[in-house]
């Protein structure tokens, strides 16, 4: 509820890209021969797969399928929102987001080493712009969660153009009697 909450006004619609590698075609054991096939999907919650590609990870790398697909889309209205899981927090795909008038919500991981260092001291040192705390009972879980929204540093915004705010989501509670504690951090 809180993503939706957050993002602009005129966004309608959020779209995902993710790939997910197919178990049975895994070849080469697990060291550097190994090759498996993946789809790589451009999904709307409101209409479904809208395009599919398979690759094999010998051949290809993910982050540039997700681009080419991103570069085949058909023109968009303005304002529509594309998430990304972790792999695909790249500069290039940012830009070939704004490029096309387009919003993102990127997730931030350690993979993005110097950004998610700088997300993470900006969510330490500075107060929030924004925040909501939210409390979820339902399904068997006694969770609490906290979304921060922060003003990006200027080097953040030239790594990734049109770079509105930067969220810290933190959940904390019980799930199925386990104990859970989580730190997100994205770029929208």
């Amino acid at each position: 509820h809180w993503a939706m909450a957050t993002l602009p006004a005129f966004s309608t619609a959020l779209l995902s890209i993710d790939g997910k590698s197919i178990r049975a075609t895994s070849t080469g054991g697990n060291g550097e021969n190994q090759n498996f096939v993946s789809l790589v999907s451009l999904y709307s919650e409101q209409l479904g797969v809208l395009q599919i590609r398979m690759m094999e990870n010998k051949k290809a790398s993910e982050i540039h399928v997700a681009q080419a697909l991103l570069a085949q889309l058909p023109a968009l209205p303005p304002g529509q929102c594309f998430s990304f899981d972790a792999l695909h927090t790249q500069t290039a795909t940012a830009i070939a987001i704004n490029e096309t008038e387009q919003d993102y919500l990127m997730a931030l991981k350690k993979n993005q080493l110097v950004s998610y260092t700088e997300v993470e001291t900006l969510s330490q040192t500075q107060g929030p712009i924004s925040q909501v705390k939210e409390q979820d009972d339902s399904h068997g879980r006694q969770v609490h969660r906290t979304v921060e929204l922060f003003e990006p540093t200027p080097a953040l915004r030239l790594k990734f153009p049109n770079l509105a705010s930067v969220a810290r989501v933190q959940r904390s509670g019980l799930r199925l009697q386990k104990t859970i504690l989580r730190d997100r951090l994205l770029l929208k």
